[in-house]
């Protein structure tokens, strides 16, 4: 089962490896970072969705979305405060655990929905 490493990060971030801190380095090589890539029906399923979403009711971004942007990240922070400063808490509401993400030219999901 493949996995990303601090190497992956790396690349994807265009961040050096020795630019990420040590904390950010041992946290990438202590959490389970393994990942499944979507074939199949299960990756027909997920472009079905991706395309019946571009024809749907999006929210456009741009300035008249600020106030909104500002009151998410607003709550994400009083959330991060509240929990004694739980990294958890950062992760943005609209992020829906288990997703899959288009990284490296294919659908990949966490195969555990911890993300």
């Amino acid at each position: 089962m493949p996995e990303l490493a601090v190497k992956d990060f790396s690349e994807a971030l265009g961040i050096r490896v020795e630019d990420f801190p040590r904390e950010t380095r041992q946290y990438i090589q202590t959490n389970d970072f393994r990942y499944c890539v979507a074939t199949g029906s299960e990756r027909e399923t997920q472009l079905l969705r991706a395309v019946r979403a571009l024809f749907s009711d999006l929210s456009l971004s741009g300035p008249e979305r600020l106030p909104s942007w500002e009151k998410g990240w607003q709550e994400t922070l009083h959330d991060f405060l509240a929990s004694g400063l739980d990294p958890k808490c950062l992760i943005p509401k609209f992020v829906r655990k288990n997703e899959c993400i288009r990284f490296r030219g294919g659908l990949r999901h966490a195969c555990r929905p911890r993300l």
